[in-house]
């Protein structure tokens, strides 16, 4: 079926052109959320009036986004609870990139990570794309860090008692502790 594009889409087009694409995708996607309208001679007359427009936005869309991506910070650390080997329990998400962007200072939507090796599932530094624009698109390193958790800490003891009997001192989980002769 034959449409013209009312909006940019990724992969298809953008506003004005003429895209030939398949039935079940024009009738259930493209036409009910107005992205697309049937090929006509009025539509065709529209797509050129909105092409026009299009032109005269563009500059200032890209001229936002160039000014959104100089506020995003440039590099992230994300703490995760891992293995012993560095295996993540769970995966860091394009979500939760975004979260921690934003938290950093920049609203950044998921949709605009564009990650193309899938979930992060390992301890380390990743390069990572942020597209808030086909023509603006930047790196940000996100380093994923082990989180420390209670049961890999390992005991401090900061209160020592010394055991009546032995004079020992004792550690706050009740097991004697060894002097070591210097």
């Amino acid at each position: 079926m034959k449409l013209v594009l009312l909006e940019t889409i990724q992969k298809l087009g953008e506003i004005g052109d003429v895209v030939e694409v398949k039935n079940g995708y024009a009738r259930n996607y493209l036409i009910p959320r107005q992205k697309a309208i049937r090929a006509s001679e009025e539509a065709l007359k529209k797509a050129e009036e909105l092409r026009m427009e299009y032109a005269r936005q563009r500059t200032r869309i890209i001229e936002d986004c160039k000014a959104r991506a100089e506020k995003v910070a440039k590099e992230i650390t994300i703490a995760r609870l891992c293995t012993e080997t560095g295996h993540l329990y769970g995966s860091v998400t394009p979500a939760d990139i975004a979260e921690a962007l934003s938290a950093a200072g920049a609203a950044v939507d998921k949709s605009e990570v564009q990650k193309s090796i899938g979930h992060i599932k390992e301890i380390g530094a990743y390069d990572v794309e942020i597209g808030f624009h086909p023509e603006v698109v930047f790196s940000v390193s996100v380093i994923v860090v082990e989180e420390a958790s209670e049961d890999t800490e390992e005991k401090v003891v900061t209160d020592q008692e010394t055991d009546a009997g032995t004079g020992q001192a004792v550690a706050e989980d009740g097991k004697a502790e060894i002097p070591v002769a210097e």
